[in-house]
C-alpha cells in the first residue's frame, strides 16, 4: 500500500525464503519471517556496533582502548554502553579519549568474562515507517567516589582489558573493510609516501565497493596508491571495475578516462571500446547519450565504476592494458589492468548474481526505447494535417496547432460511436500582444508530417507571431500525447503586453475538469489560476466521459518532482516563460458554445535574439475502451499468501507486496528469485497470475548496487538532509532523502531521482523478471517515473508475457505535502499502458459528487476500471461504476459475497451501460440518485446508489425495448447479499426507497 498512511504490510517480516521447500500438499502453506529474531542483541536498546573485550579476573577498574576506526564525523558526542558478562548495564564507566581512531574506557570490572561494549547507541522516534533516529548522547552515570578514586592519573596502573573482536547486529548492519578509517598517523604516512600527488589512485575489485567519501579506510593506507587492477572473469561476464581518487591537498577538476586495448594469449584482443566509466556518461532514460563532468573536492574520495564486456568468444587467458585517468591540472597517471579470462562461460553476462555487479551496464540500456506499437493502440495515420490515432483524430492548423481534434468513442466507452465528436470550438492559437496590437503565430508553410516509426510521427513549422519569430517542433504518439516545443524568439528589443496559447473548446465537451487546485466535478464557468511553486500544478484535464483534453505548461527546463511525502524535497520548476516572474496563469471562462482555457504570461521585455520556450503537453481522452468483462473476471487478492487459499476464495491475480518472504526489499525484487519463480510457478499451473510490488521511487538499501549509485552524486539518489533508520546513517554518505523503512525486516530505503539512468536499469530488471522468474505483471505503487519508462514498462512485458496486467496505486495526492495535484492527473500520462486503478489512501467515499467519483477515482473517462481502498469505499456507489473493495487487503475488505452475485448473474457477458450515458435504459430521474445497468439477453442487473441527504424513493424509468423486456412480465428483485443488501422484491412500478449514501443491487427480469 502507500507508505504513507497504512504502517499494516501484508506480511510482516521476512528475510530468506524457506518456505518454498518441497511439500507432500500441492502448495506448502506460506510462513512468516522475522528478520528481527536473528539479531544478536536488541538492537533498538544498544545500536548496531559493538566489540567484546575479555577481563580475566574481577577488579574494580579495568581499562581499554578500542580500536574502532569509526566513519561516524564526531565519536565524541555518541554514548557508549558497557555490559558485563551477565548482561547487566555497567554503570561505573569513564570515558578517555574519544576520536575516530580509538575510544579509551575505564570499567567498572565486577565479574571475570566477556565485556561488550557498544558504541553507537541511538533512540528511534517517530512513525516506524519514517523513524527519526538520533544517537544517545554521553551521560555520566559513574559513582561520584569511583570515578574520583579512577581518575585518568590512575590508568596507566589499572589493569587491562584485552579487546576480543568486533561484532554487528547482523551481517548487513557490519561495517566493511572499506569502512574501517585510516587513523590520521596512517594517512599522514601515506601522503609521505606521495608528496607531490594531487590525486591518489587506488584500485579496488567490486568485492570491495567504496562506501566512504569523506576520508579513506585503513586498507588503502596500508596498502598504498597505486598499483594496478587485477581481477577474473568468465567468457561472456561484465566485470564490474573500480579505482577510487582521492584529492588530499586541493580540489581536482575534470576526471578524465582513456582506454586501451587489452591483449591477451596469442594475439587476442578485447578492443578499448570494451570499457565503459559509468561516471563519465551514459545512456539517459530518455535513450539519449550524454556526457557528465567528474569533479573531487579537497579531502574527498570520488569512486570511478568501469564495466569490461568480455567477449563471449574470448580466448581464455590473461589480458593486460591500462587505464589512463588525469584532470586540469594533474599529471596523467597510468594504472595497469590485468584480467584473467576463465575457460568457462557466464550465463547471461552473469546476471543471476546481482551481488557481482554485471547488471551494471543496464544503466545504459535501451531496451524497449523505440516507437513501435503495444496494445491496443493502433499506428498512428497521416493524411496530410489530418491524423488519426485510436478512436481520435487531430487535424493540423498551417501553424502546426491543433485546427479541430475528434473522438469516435462511444458514452458507455466500450465501443466507438458512428459520428465523431468534436472537442474544439476553434482553433487553438499562440496569440503575442505588442503595442500595434494582438497577432496570432502564423507558419511560413504548411506542417510536414514524418513518420518515425508506427507509434509516433512529429512535424516542424517556422513561422511569426508578431515581433517575435516562431519555431514548433511537435509530435503526435499512438496513445493521443501531443508534445509541442515552441521556441519564440524576439528579432530586436520588445515589450509586450502578453504571450498566451487560447485553447477554444465546445462548451458540451467542457463537462468536467480536474487540476489547478480543484479536485474532479463539473467545470467551473470561470475560473482564474496563477503559478505557484508550493504547488505541483502546471495543467489539467477538461472534459466529458469520451472526450477530453489534458494539458500541461511547461519549458525547456522541467523536471518531473519528486511525488507522495516528498515534492517539497524537489518541486516543480517553474517555467520562465510562462510563470513570467508570477504574472503568469490560466483562466477557464464558459462563454456561448465554447469554453475558454487561456494560458497566459502577461507583461514582459525581450532582449534581441532571446529565445523563450512555451512547450505544451496535451494528451486527448480516452485512450482505449473499457473492458468490463476482463475487468469482472479478474478477480484481485493483495497479500502473500496459499495459492489454494486464495483460489478457494475465487481471486485469480495474486499481487505480491514487498516485506513478504519472495519480495522483501522495497524495489529491487532480486534477491529472493528462486522462491518467487517457484511461487508464480505453482500459480501459473493452478491457471492463477501473479504481480509484484516493484516501482521507482525510492530504493532497498540492501540493493547491492547501493554504492555504485552513490558514487553518480545525486544522479540516481536524490540529495537531502539524511537521517532515516540507522543503517542509511552509518553506511551512506549523508547526503540523501531517508524514505520507507519495514521494521519488521529492518528494510530502509533512500528516494530516487524522478529521472535518471536507474530507469534503464530498471526496465532492464523487469525484463530479466518476466523471461526469468515469469511475472505477470507489476502492482505500481505510487510511481515516480513518465510515460517514457511507463511505454518501455509495457513493452518488456507484453515481448514475454501472454497477459501482463498492471495496475496502478495512488493515494490522494491532493493535500499541502504533495502539491494538491490530483492522483488522477499526476499519472494521467502513464494510463495507456495500465489496466486497473485503485485509488487510495485518504480519498473520500462518502462526501464527494458523483462527477468526483467519475473523474478521480473510477478511470472511466480515460480508458480504465478500478477498486476501492480507503475504508474499503462505498460498495453501493462503487457498483455505478464497476468498482469494489480488493480481497486480502484489510479485514473487512471481502468481494466475495458481490462476486458470488456476478457469477449467478453472468456479469462478464453484460453490456455495462453507466449513468453517464444519455440514452441509459434505466434511468431515476433524479441527479442524487443514480442507477448503472448490466444488461444481458433477458435480464438485467440494476445498480442504484444514492447521494441524497436522507433516505429516499426512487421510481426507475425503464426503457423496456432497450432491455429487450416486456413490462408485463418482468420482475423486480434484490437477492441478498451479505454485508450489501437484504433479499427484497418490487414490482417494475414501485418507488423503491434508498437509504443515504447505500443503494441496491436489483434483478430485473
Amino acid at each position: 500500500m502507500n507508505k504513507r498512511r497504512f504502517p499494516r504490510l501484508s506480511a510482516p517480516g521476512l528475510l530468506a525464503c524457506a518456505l518454498l521447500g518441497a511439500s507432500t500438499a500441492p502448495w506448502a502453506q506460506p510462513q512468516t519471517f522475522s528478520a528481527n529474531a536473528s539479531l544478536r542483541w536488541d538492537a533498538d536498546r544498544h545500536g548496531n556496533h559493538r566489540y567484546l573485550v575479555q577481563v580475566d579476573k574481577p577488579a574494580e577498574a579495568v581499562h581499554v582502548v578500542i580500536p574502532w576506526r569509526r566513519r561516524d564525523a564526531h565519536p565524541e558526542q555518541v554514548a557508549v554502553i558497557v555490559t558485563a558478562p551477565d548482561g547487566s548495564a555497567v554503570a561505573n564507566v569513564l570515558r578517555g579519549t574519544i576520536d575516530q581512531a580509538s575510544g579509551e574506557l575505564v570499567f567498572a570490572a565486577k565479574q571475570a568474562g566477556t565485556y561488550a561494549v557498544y558504541y553507537q547507541p541511538y533512540l528511534s522516534n517517530g512513525r516506524s515507517n519514517y523513524p527519526t533516529v538520533t544517537y544517545l548522547a554521553p551521560k555520566d552515570s559513574a559513582d561520584p567516589a569511583w570515578a574520583h578514586k579512577f581518575a585518568a592519573a590512575a590508568w596507566p596502573r589499572l589493569p587491562q582489558a584485552q579487546v576480543l573482536r568486533y561484532e554487528a547486529v547482523d551481517a548487513f548492519d557490519a561495517y566493511t573493510e572499506m569502512e574501517r578509517t585510516a587513523t590520521p598517523q596512517e594517512r599522514q604516512q601515506l601522503l609521505a609516501a606521495n608528496p607531490q600527488a594531487s590525486l591518489l589512485l587506488f584500485p579496488e575489485t567490486r568485492a570491495y565497493p567504496v562506501r566512504m567519501f569523506d576520508r579513506i579506510p585503513e586498507r588503502w593506507a596500508v596498502r598504498g596508491a597505486g598499483g594496478g587492477f587485477s581481477d577474473s572473469a568468465l567468457r561472456g561476464e561484465y566485470l564490474s571495475i573500480q579505482v577510487g581518487l582521492w584529492a588530499p591537498h586541493m580540489a581536482v577538476s575534470d576526471v578524465h578516462v582513456a582506454t586501451a586495448d587489452l591483449h591477451g594469449p596469442d594475439g587476442a584482443v578485447i578492443p578499448a571500446s570494451a570499457l565503459t566509466c559509468f561516471n563519465r556518461g551514459g545512456v539517459d532514460y530518455a535513450g539519449q547519450a550524454f556526457t557528465t563532468r567528474v569533479d573531487v573536492a579537497q579531502g574527498r574520495v570520488q569512486p570511478l565504476w568501469l564495466g569490461l564486456d568480455i567477449p563471449v568468444d574470448a580466448k581464455p587467458g590473461v589480458y593486460r592494458g591500462e587505464l589512463t585517468i588525469s584532470a586540469d591540472g594533474v599529471p596523467a597517471q597510468k594504472l595497469p589492468l590485468v584480467i584473467t579470462v576463465g575457460t568457462g562461460h557466464a550465463v547471461a553476462h552473469g546476471d543471476d548474481d546481482p551481488t557481482k555487479l554485471t547488471r551494471l551496464r543496464w544503466l545504459d540500456s535501451r531496451l524497449a526505447q523505440d516507437n513501435t506499437l503495444v496494445k491496443p493502440f493502433t499506428a498512428v495515420t497521416v493524411r496530410g494535417a489530418q491524423l488519426g490515432i485510436l478512436g481520435r483524430q487531430v487535424q493540423l492548423a498551417a501553424s502546426g496547432l491543433p485546427l479541430q481534434i475528434e473522438s469516435r468513442f462511444d458514452e458507455r466507452m466500450t465501443g466507438f460511436a458512428k459520428q465523431p465528436r468534436n472537442l474544439l470550438a476553434a482553433p487553438m492559437q499562440l496569440l503575442v500582444q505588442d503595442a500595434s496590437g494582438t497577432h496570432a503565430m502564423t507558419a511560413h508553410g504548411v506542417p510536414n508530417v514524418q513518420r518515425d516509426g508506427p507509434a509516433k510521427v512529429h512535424w516542424q513549422v517556422t513561422g511569426d507571431a508578431g515581433p517575435l519569430q516562431s519555431e514548433i517542433t511537435a509530435s503526435l504518439e499512438a496513445d493521443g500525447t501531443l508534445t509541442y516545443a515552441i521556441a519564440l524568439t524576439a528579432r530586436q528589443p520588445v515589450t509586450l503586453g502578453d504571450i498566451r496559447l487560447q485553447m477554444p473548446l465546445r462548451n458540451d465537451v467542457a463537462d468536467y475538469e480536474l487540476g489547478l487546485g480543484r479536485t474532479g466535478d463539473h467545470a467551473p464557468a470561470d475560473f482564474s489560476w496563477k503559478w505557484n511553486v508550493e504547488n505541483n500544478q502546471d495543467g489539467a484535464w477538461i472534459g466529458a466521459v469520451n472526450a477530453g483534453l489534458e494539458f500541461h505548461l511547461r519549458d525547456e527546463n522541467y523536471l518531473r518532482p519528486l511525488n507522495t511525502n516528498f515534492y517539497h524535497q524537489q518541486p516543480l520548476r517553474m517555467p520562465a516563460s510562462w510563470d513570467n516572474g508570477g504574472q503568469g496563469g490560466i483562466s477557464f471562462k464558459r462563454d456561448g458554445a465554447r469554453y475558454l482555457v487561456s494560458a497566459f504570461s502577461g507583461p514582459r521585455t525581450m532582449a534581441a535574439g532571446q529565445t523563450l520556450r512555451y512547450d505544451v503537453v496535451m494528451r486527448v481522452t480516452p485512450f482505449k475502451t473499457i473492458k468490463p468483462a476482463e475487468h469482472f473476471a479478474e478477480r484481485y487478492f493483495h497479500k502473500y499468501d496459499d495459492l489454494d487459499t486464495i483460489k478457494a476464495d475465487g481471486a485469480n491475480v495474486v499481487n505480491i507486496h514487498h516485506a513478504t518472504p519472495i519480495n522483501p526489499w522495497i524495489n529491487y525484487p532480486f534477491l529472493e528469485a528462486d522462491a518467487m519463480r517457484a511461487y508464480v510457478a505453482a500459480a501459473h499451473r493452478r491457471g492463477m497470475e501473479v504481480k509484484i510490488y516493484d516501482t521507482i521511487r525510492e530504493l532497498s538499501d540492501r540493493a547491492p548496487e547501493l554504492p555504485v549509485l552513490e558514487s553518480l552524486g545525486h544522479e540516481v539518489i536524490s540529495g537531502g538532509k539524511g537521517g532515516g533508520f540507522s543503517w542509511l546513517q552509518e553506511h551512506l554518505d549523508g547526503d540523501y532523502i531517508a524514505a520507507w523503512h519495514v521494521p519488521e525486516n529492518r528494510d530502509a530505503a533512500v528516494i530516487d531521482a524522478g529521472q535518471s539512468r536507474w530507469h534503464n536499469y530498471y526496465i532492464e530488471g523487469l525484463d530479466w523478471l518476466a523471461r526469468n522468474v515469469g511475472i505477470d505483471g507489476l502492482y505500481l505503487d505510487d510511481v515516480a517515473y513518465d510515460r517514457t519508462t511507463m511505454k518501455r514498462v509495457r513493452k518488456v512485458l507484453e515481448a514475454h508475457r501472454p497477459h501482463p496486467l498492471i495496475d496502478l496505486h495512488s493515494a490522494n495526492q491532493f493535500n499541502p505535502r504533495d502539491g494538491h495535484i490530483n492522483s488522477a492527473l499526476l499519472y494521467m500520462e502513464l494510463f495507456p499502458y495500465i489496466d486497473r486503478l485503485w485509488f487510495g489512501e485518504e480519498f473520500d467515499y462518502e462526501k464527494t459528487s458523483p462527477g468526483y467519483w467519475l473523474t478521480e477515482l473510477s478511470g472511466i473517462p480515460y480508458g480504465l476500471m478500478g477498486e476501492m481502498l480507503q475504508n474499503d469505499g462505498n460498495p453501493w456507489r462503487g457498483m455505478l461504476f464497476g468498482m469494489t473493495s480488493r480481497l486480502g487487503w484489510s479485514n473487512g475488505s471481502d468481494p466475495r459475497p458481490l462476486w458470488q452475485l456476478w457469477d449467478s448473474f453472468g456479469i462478464e457477458q453484460a453490456q455495462m451501460i453507466g449513468w453517464w450515458v444519455h440514452d441509459a435504459p434505466v434511468k431515476t430521474g433524479r441527479d442524487d440518485v443514480l442507477a448503472t445497468s448490466y444488461v444481458r439477453h433477458g435480464k438485467t442487473l440494476i445498480a442504484l446508489a444514492s447521494w441524497a441527504p436522507q433516505t429516499t424513493a426512487v421510481k426507475l424509468q425503464i426503457d423496456w425495448k432497450a432491455l429487450g423486456l416486456k413490462p408485463g412480465k418482468a420482475t423486480l428483485r434484490a437477492p441478498a447479499v451479505d454485508g450489501f443488501q437484504p433479499a427484497a422484491e418490487f414490482k417494475p412500478g414501485d418507488a423503491i426507497p434508498v437509504e443515504p449514501g447505500k443503494g441496491w443491487l436489483l434483478l430485473l427480469d
